[in-house]
């Protein structure tokens, strides 16, 4: 059961708890594309909800009450609050935008920038930008280091793993915050067909990867080597599985991976030809440099590496995915057979004892039975925890350290953006 706060609208209505059941009914409808949909079927009904078996009137979301809002729930899920705390989650813009909520108003916006000044009910507030805030949606990650370089920008956030070595090319790594994210960098199965199919392939290959080799040519603080599927740091999988060649050093891992590769050639048609995975990538330089480390650890095993863009099909597709909440399923719901060309039914049924689960012990049993099976059939080649760092020019404050990558607009103050709003 939840209260409302006495909130209004920018037109001057309250927000009512009629609001919430149509933003959950629009989230959990059969066509919607909410990147949460998956996340939020432990209420109840919601999966019949999403398969349209079920209208949306019977989810479990109502409103008894003007200012109250009741979610029922099927089955435990310990993280749910955390993941309703995102801003995915918050009630959308009203009549085409210009109905909104909060302390900001959108009051321009061209191509990639947008202008946000504060509504007359929040003028009068000590804050970050009280003349205005001007948010540019930059691509480009070396452009938009080179324009804080200058000092065009005060806090440049939401960078990631692949363009992190451009902050250290620019000579910015003390300036780097890095947020402690939960997350895994590394590569999925793009397409099930070929070698990529061969189980002892993918175990090869994820074995001769020197993942402590490249974590520490990154230096990217807080980034750790994964060989598995998950993080650590989850608290419904405490202890994520592992391959049992874990406990191999690397030189004996280098030796197992080439006779797996060797098993491989030998049952092809043609055994004294090559063996080539292709791998799509974005054209960050970051992502090209860690895909050349690890190209480099599969010659060693006899594999070649042709990298394509990433709008291509390849064998293998850059997977790098962060957690909004603390979510197992977040890192093994991928690997569901609906979602990618990978398919392991033992896995959609681990996922799916662990959906309806009436215990949480049951559910972490079964959640820890998923991650095994993957782990197992080498469904990912991981290399590393993700990264998500921003830089901070000096005169901002406010910023700190997010689980969950949430920088409020509303805690940065820049006296460089309060000198603008006077001049």
């Amino acid at each position: 059961i939840f209260r409302l706060a006495d909130v209004e609208w920018s037109d001057g209505r309250k927000v009512v708890g009629r609001d919430f059941v149509t933003l959950f009914r629009d989230i959990l409808k059969p066509r919607s594309r909410h990147p949460f949909k998956p996340y939020l079927q432990a209420l109840e009904n919601a999966a019949d909800v999403a398969a349209g078996r079920k209208p949306v009137t019977a989810l479990g979301v109502s409103s008894p009450m003007s200012d109250i809002v009741e979610l029922r729930l099927s089955s435990p899920r310990p993280a749910f609050l955390q993941l309703l705390g995102q801003p995915e989650m918050a009630l959308p813009a009203r009549d085409g935008g210009r109905i909104t909520l909060g302390p900001y108003r959108v009051t321009r916006t061209e191509a990639s920038i947008t202008m946000l000044t504060l509504d007359d009910q929040h003028a009068e507030e000590e804050n970050a930008a009280s003349g205005g805030i001007k948010l540019i949606a930059e691509p480009d990650a070396e452009a938009a280091i080179t324009r804080y370089k200058a000092g065009q920008i005060a806090l440049l956030t939401g960078g990631s793993t692949g363009d992190y070595r451009a902050v250290r090319a620019a000579g910015l790594e003390r300036q780097a915050h890095m947020d402690p994210v939960l997350g895994v960098y590394g590569y999925r199965i793009d397409r099930m067909e070929g070698l990529i199919e061969d189980v002892r392939l993918r175990r090869a290959m994820a074995m001769a990867i020197d993942r402590d080799a490249i974590v520490r040519a990154m230096a990217a603080e807080g980034v750790a080597p994964v060989i598995g599927v998950a993080p650590t740091g989850l608290s419904s999988l405490p202890v994520p599985a592992t391959p049992a060649w874990q406990t191999l050093d690397m030189p004996r891992r280098i030796e197992r991976a080439r006779q797996l590769v060797e098993e491989v050639r030998r049952d092809r048609p043609d055994p004294k030809g090559p063996l080539r995975i292709s791998v799509a990538l974005p054209a960050r330089a970051g992502d090209r440099w860690i895909m050349s480390q690890v190209a480099a650890a599969w010659k060693t095993i006899g594999i070649e590496t042709d990298v394509v863009d990433a709008d291509e099909q390849a064998d293998l597709a850059l997977y790098e995915r962060i957690a909004p909440a603390d979510l197992p399923t977040w890192f093994l719901r991928p690997f569901a057979c609906q979602r990618l060309s990978y398919c392991n039914k033992e896995v959609d049924n681990a996922l799916s004892d662990a959906r309806f689960a009436l215990s949480q012990i049951g559910r972490d049993a079964a959640l820890a039975r998923a991650d095994r099976l993957l782990v197992e059939d080498a469904a990912l080649i991981s290399v590393m925890t993700a990264a998500r760092w921003s830089l901070i020019s000096q005169g901002t404050t406010g910023w700190s350290p997010s689980r969950w990558e949430i920088h409020p607009l509303t805690q940065i103050r820049s006296r460089a953006a309060r000198k603008a709003a006077a001049d």
